[in-house]
């Protein structure tokens, strides 16, 4: 159950860097037209970006402390939602997922 949880808050955080780094061109083109509201974009971008990096960490984690894992991995979903709604939509759900899952899974036992 963890090798699923792992692939698939992979392939979240994965898509969610796709998301923000398309946001982030977006803002980039925005600022080069003259639009005043797209550094905003960019700087969303930057912060979900940021996040997406967060959740491979998060999903790293699962292996070892699976309830710490799921807990970093919602809080990239909630603000990559927050920062850049639409272009991190798939990825945040698929954190979403595998965040949840990860909480409802127990620590390894320890070997001695």
């Amino acid at each position: 159950m963890r090798g699923a949880t792992f692939a698939v808050g992979l392939t979240g955080s994965i898509l969610g860097l796709l998301g923000a780094f398309i946001a982030l061109l977006i803002g980039l083109a925005g600022q080069e037209l003259g639009d005043q509201d797209a550094d905003a974009v960019t700087v969303g971008a930057c912060v979900a970006l940021a996040a997406a990096a967060v959740g491979i960490f998060g999903a790293s984690l699962v292996w070892r402390r699976p309830k710490l894992g799921g807990v970093v991995m919602l809080a990239s979903a909630v603000v990559g939602f927050v920062a850049v709604f639409l272009a991190y939509l798939l990825g945040g759900i698929l954190l979403l997922v595998a965040g949840t899952l990860a909480l409802f899974q127990s620590a390894p036992a320890r070997q001695q």
